[in-house]
């Protein structure tokens, strides 16, 4: 019941609640992260069992299992680090209905500084539609 940037659980679903209203625009992001770890995980998976295989035989003295606690311990933290790092990008580019461009990683801004031209693409088109559904023409623009 209490929000924590310390807590995995409330970092994901901080997340996911960003994602969920505009999916179709924003999951990409997610996915590239997420794919990301994975990729990283997958990659030192066998070096990491090999290497807590080898304490676990060589030492008596717990090695094996704190080396596997601490990878562990390390993995979430990078996973909490990188998620809040995602959650801080999507408010950013994605922030008021708009998305912001960037180039290399980068958002783009003027040479004033400011940020470059938004682009605007409403809402996806079956939100759209089940708005003009729900709503009828009561939020219609008059025409003139």
């Amino acid at each position: 019941m209490t929000f924590s940037d310390k807590s995995a659980f409330w970092v994901c679903n901080w997340v996911s609640n960003m994602v969920y209203p505009r999916y179709s625009q924003l999951f990409p992001s997610l996915k590239a992260v997420r794919d990301s770890l994975e990729r990283s995980y997958i990659a030192n998976q066998v070096n990491i069992e090999r290497k807590a295989i080898r304490l676990l035989a060589e030492r008596t003295d717990g090695a094996g299992e704190e080396y596997l606690t601490n990878y562990s311990v390390a993995k979430a933290q990078e996973m909490l680090e990188t998620w809040k790092q995602l959650a801080t990008y999507l408010i950013v580019k994605f922030n008021d209905m708009t998305i912001k461009p960037e180039k290399d990683g980068k958002f783009l801004r003027t040479p004033e500084g400011l940020g470059a031209r938004v682009t605007r693409p409403g809402y996806p088109e079956p939100v759209a539609r089940e708005l003009v559904r729900l709503t009828g023409d009561k939020y219609a623009i008059p025409e003139e």
